[in-house]
C-alpha cells in the first residue's frame, strides 16, 4: 500500500441550487442542505474542517495525492473510519468466465 493514511467517510451538509427545477413557495425542500457522503484518505481533521483525497500515487519516492475535497467544520456531520476489505486474488483457472492463458 502506498499510503498509511486512514480511509474515512465524511458525511456533510452541502449547499444546493437549481436553475431548472420549479418550486412552490410552500415547498420546504428548497430551504435545506443536501446531505453528502464522501469517501477518501483523511489528510486533516481539525477545527477548520476536514480534507480528504480520493487518489494516491508514488512518483520518484514521493507520495502524491489528488482529488481533494475540503469540508468546513460547520458543515461536517460525521467522520467515520472505513475498513478497506482485503482483496483476494482471482485465479483464472478457477473461474469459469475467464479463459486460461496459454
Amino acid at each position: 500500500m502506498i499510503t498509511d493514511k486512514p480511509v474515512v467517510v465524511v458525511r456533510w451538509n452541502d449547499a444546493q441550487s437549481s436553475a431548472t427545477k420549479v418550486y412552490t413557495e410552500n415547498d420546504p425542500s428548497y430551504h435545506a442542505p443536501v446531505i453528502m457522503e464522501t469517501l477518501g484518505w483523511l489528510m486533516r481533521d481539525d477545527e477548520t474542517g476536514v480534507s480528504i483525497m480520493n487518489e494516491v500515487f508514488a512518483e520518484d519516492g514521493t507520495k502524491n495525492y489528488r482529488g481533494h475535497t475540503f469540508v468546513p467544520r460547520a458543515l461536517v456531520i460525521s467522520v467515520t473510519p472505513y475498513r478497506v476489505p482485503k482483496l483476494r486474488r482471482l485465479h483464472a483457472h478457477r473461474h469459469p468466465d475467464i479463459p486460461s492463458a496459454g
